[in-house]
């Protein structure tokens, strides 16, 4: 026996989609959830295998970050380290150049004026003459300056 239903009884059994009109039970509020279909049990799949991709993503970023976060630090003490062994070998050079400082600045300060005697009064106008031994003096200066300079310079190009 075929029944004719009316088109909104025919709408609301597609919209339960079952071909009665047979409603719930009234002590059970909830009505019953149809099966999954193929089609939503992969996409539920794919949306956990891509979680648990995503999760493996942000493990292997934070090791990362970790990893970068050991380089920079190994990096700083390597600087350090390298500022520290420079100062220490420009330790010498440096004590050298203070030891040609002190004895440059010694010749070029005035050395005392003793009692001018008549003679040297006389001779105020004639020019002084270089005296031998403060030009061996000068000579050692710039040979020891010299060796300090290429030494510098070997430190500047490493």
């Amino acid at each position: 026996m075929s029944e004719r239903f009316s088109p909104l009884s025919q709408r609301v059994r597609r919209l339960i989609g079952s071909g009665s009109l047979v409603l719930a039970p009234a002590d059970n509020p909830e009505p019953a959830r149809p099966a999954p279909s193929p089609t939503s049990s992969l996409f539920e799949a794919r949306i956990a295998l891509l979680s648990h991709m995503l999760d493996e993503l942000r493990t292997v970023d934070l090791q990362r970050e970790d990893e970068l976060r050991a380089l920079r630090e190994q990096i700083r003490h390597a600087r350090q380290r390298a500022r520290r062994e420079l100062l220490a070998a420009l330790a010498p050079a440096l004590g050298e150049i203070d030891v040609l400082l002190q004895r440059g600045q010694s010749l070029l300060a005035p050395p005392p004026e003793p009692p001018a005697t008549l003679f040297e009064r006389m001779r105020a106008g004639a020019p002084p003459r270089p005296d031998p031994q403060q030009r061996e003096q000068v000579a050692a200066i710039v040979a020891r300056l010299a060796v300090v300079r290429a030494q510098l310079a070997a430190l500047g190009e490493e």
